[in-house]
């Protein structure tokens, strides 16, 4: 069963839309009970708090009292300096007050000059000075009130705050510490579910009682700020990875934050079998609604399935037969279509309705009979693909229906030409192919596909306009080149390729080795797209000489790949491919920038205003926005303009050579110098050279080369160069290999050379040595 068939879509297609309520039931269900138990878990905290609120008002209500009864009943002025003679009154007075009370720890009183009394007695620090203690300070900045100091853990190592309060008589300071070791345990006991705490702090976030911190510190985690900021609400945080949230409120008298923290994984965990329940409710739902589902379009889609199998049968040639449809629906009336639509694709099916040539289908059948035939009789024959070159400049500009007629006078003149040799069919488009029965032999090949071509010799005329005929062949043979109609044509294909690479208008015999290079060219292809993102690419660089002082004037940044995969590929080889891809530009402003950020580094290193060459092809000239991508890369690199030399090439220019002119200018602008590469070998070189805003002339190789014994060469060399100095441009002179070769280009006055006799393109690393090893010659010089 085909699991891409109208039947499984629709299925797939109706139970997918039937999940969408299911999940929108499951999520609202998990929804639902997961804000109700928060809610629940939340109103439970704030039931605990409050508690804890009216908790802490009665624990201090008492000792607030006696604080302030203490405060009225005790004079200041009656405490003696001295412990010996102490003022009996108040020690009856304090005695009495800590007998009684259950929740005093300790009573302390002191006058403003020192005088200190405690009950019961303490032991102190010689040093103790009762002036400087907290809950004294916090008396005399509150006059007239009870102050309460922050928790603090007292000598026995007790959990305690102290309250204090001024004596009526404003000469003393009364203070009474009490423990809150039941509030601590109130605290522990008072909690929700599993892992939620209750805790009090004080307004500067020391901890008043916590079931697990420590008393009288300040807890860990910035949620505490926002807490203390504020007086009640809410909160929520991470804790560990853990979603947590907090509800707080605050105790009037104290300031204290009472908090309740809650942990909302812990609330997820407990929804989730709930949310599971109703997960396997629905899903039992969705199984029993596909299987009615699943039954019902079966039935609806039957006929769909005998169209199906009808058409499988057209596909493999099969014309025959009518379908019978009886579901009075829209599929008998595609039925009854399909069946007039047989009918009249009997009659054209084999033939090409443009030319009445024999279509591929009807090729490819004669083609399998002939390799049939030719397997039992061990005989020969071949086959010829043909592509018409300029099909495309007709179609363009005379118009879609020029091409047809176009078409049609070629297919014509080819079933004119081959006669009874063999069959003539149209592939489509553009293409053609020949079948030649009995005639494999080489020497009867060439005669006969000369014969053709010299048929075409004479002009079309369409729509008045007189067409030429171009064609490129590729020829396959059976059985040398193939034994099936797919290698055939295949390589036939290859063939007719390799003719059009070069140059279009004649024929190729295939050759195994046209395989080699098609797979070279498609590995190179897609090694090539990965080869950037792995930074397999890097720069080589040759350097420039100053013929006059032999000392390096700069370097031509060359691209060089190394693939894990091909080995070293010749940028002969890749870069061609690359811009036929379209990943040459993207190469062109890698290589650009490394080579711009090499000679910044180069510069500062030795302390020489070294110039950097860089190629360009023609999609990175004919971008709009090339001029700002090489300001970015001056301004990423920070390299001066005038230190870049962009080299062109002649075979920019001839596309679009006003909109490539227009960009030079602007690189100009920049401050950018323009270099013409390869100076020698165009058509039109001198022409070009008076229009274009170049500042360096570089003569090509191939000149150079043969100068040494080549009258001709000397002379067009020496002339070009007194031809540029009189227009203003540096020259330099490529692949300068021999001493003989320099020591002429010297007295020509060239202004530089480069080429193997100096030094071949070197990595980073070896640049640099070439550069230590200079300077070093240099020095020794001096």
């Amino acid at each position: 069963m085909n699991p891409f068939s109208v039947r499984n879509k629709l299925i797939i297609s109706v139970s997918f839309i039937l999940c969408i309520p299911c999940a929108l039931i499951g999520w609202v269900s998990y929804k639902t009970a997961y804000e109700q138990i928060t809610d629940n878990t939340i109103e439970g905290l704030e039931r605990n708090l409050f508690i804890l609120d009216t908790y802490i008002d009665k624990m201090l209500s008492l000792p607030k009292e006696e604080v302030s009864l203490l405060a009225h009943s005790i004079k200041a002025d009656n405490l003696e300096t001295n412990q010996e003679n102490e003022d009996s009154e108040t020690r009856e007075i304090i005695d009495s007050f800590q007998y009684l009370s259950t929740n005093i720890i300790n009573i302390r009183v002191t006058s403003h000059n020192g005088t200190f009394m405690s009950s019961p007695h303490l032991t102190l620090p010689s040093d103790y000075n009762p002036l400087e203690q907290g809950w004294y300070k916090l008396a005399i900045e509150n006059p007239g009130i009870v102050s309460i100091t922050a928790p603090r853990l007292s000598e026995s190592n007790k959990p305690v705050v102290t309250l204090s309060m001024q004596t009526k008589d404003k000469k003393g300071v009364v203070a009474v510490s009490i423990s809150l070791e039941d509030l601590t345990l109130s605290v522990s006991q008072l909690k929700f579910d599993e892992g939620d705490i209750l805790y009090i702090l004080d307004p500067t976030g020391k901890i008043v009682a916590h079931p697990q911190e420590k008393l009288a510190e300040k807890p860990k985690g910035n949620y505490y700020n926002e807490i203390l900021r504020n007086t009640s609400g809410d909160l929520s945080f991470k804790v560990n990875g853990n979603q947590k949230k907090a509800i707080f409120l605050t105790n009037a008298q104290t300031g204290w934050r009472i908090i309740a923290e809650i942990d909302q994984f812990k609330i997820a965990q407990s929804v989730k079998p709930i949310f599971n329940i109703t997960l396997f409710v629905l899903f039992i739902a969705i199984c029993l609604t596909s299987i009615l589902i699943s039954i019902i379009i079966g039935s609806i889609t039957k006929p769909l399935q005998v169209l199906v199998d009808a058409s499988e049968k057209v596909s493999q040639g099969d014309l025959s037969g009518h379908v019978i449809i009886k579901s009075q629906d829209e599929f008998q009336k595609l039925g009854n279509a399909y069946n007039h639509m047989i009918d009249s694709l009997s009659k054209y099916v084999l033939y090409d309705s443009l030319t009445n040539l024999p279509n591929r289908r009807q090729f490819i059948f004669t083609l399998e009979q002939a390799i049939t035939q030719a397997r039992s009789e061990q005989s020969k024959f071949a086959i010829v693909f043909i592509d018409v070159d300029n099909f495309k400049q007709v179609n363009d500009t005379l118009g879609h229906s020029a091409g047809d007629e176009f078409l049609q006078k070629i297919a014509e003149q080819l079933q004119s030409s081959i006669g009874s040799q063999g069959m003539v069919a149209r592939l489509g488009g553009d293409e053609f192919v020949i079948f030649l029965k009995n005639s494999a032999d080489h020497s009867y090949l060439e005669k006969m596909l000369s014969t053709l071509r010299d048929s075409f010799v004479q002009p079309f005329t369409i729509h008045g306009q007189i067409t030429f005929v171009q064609m490129s062949m590729g020829i396959a043979r059976y059985p040398i080149d193939g034994v099936t109609q797919e290698d055939l044509l295949k390589h036939a294909d290859i063939a007719m390729y390799k003719a059009k690479e070069l140059g279009g208008n004649n024929h190729q015999f295939f050759d195994y080795k046209m395989i080699e290079l098609v797979i070279k060219k498609d590995q190179i292809e897609r090694m090539m797209r990965l080869a950037l993102a792995r930074n397999e690419f890097n720069v080589h660089y040759q350097p420039q000489i100053e013929s006059t002082t032999g000392k390096i004037r700069g370097f031509e940044a060359l691209v060089r790949w190394n693939s894990p995969e091909l080995g070293f590929v010749s940028p002969e080889d890749f870069v061609p491919i690359a811009e036929k891809i379209g990943l040459i530009t993207q190469i062109d402003e890698w290589v650009m920038y490394q080579a711009c950020l090499k000679n910044v580094e180069l510069q500062h290193k030795f302390g020489y205003p070294f110039l950097m060459a860089v190629n360009i092809s023609a999609l990175q000239l004919g971008r709009a926005d090339f001029v700002d991508k090489v300001q970015l890369i001056l301004n990423e690199t920070k390299m001066k303009p005038e230190h870049l030399e962009i080299e062109i090439t002649e075979s920019i220019l001839v596309e679009s050579f006003e909109r490539s002119i227009c960009i030079l200018r602007k690189l100009e602008n920049l401050g950018v110098k323009i270099a013409q590469d390869d100076f020698g070998t165009g058509y039109s070189s001198l022409n070009y050279l008076k229009l274009l805003p170049i500042h360096t002339l570089k003569i090509d190789k191939s000149l150079i080369q043969n100068m040494t014994s080549a009258t001709a060469e000397k002379t067009i060399i020496e002339s070009i160069i007194q031809l540029a100095h009189k227009l203003g441009h540096d020259v330099v002179a490529e692949g300068v290999e021999t001493k003989e070769q320099y020591i002429l280009l010297k007295e020509w006055n060239c202004d530089f050379v480069q080429g193997y006799y100096f030094s071949r393109p070197v990595s980073e690393d070896k640049l640099v040595e070439l550069l230590i090893e200079e300077k070093k010659s240099e020095n020794s010089k001096k």
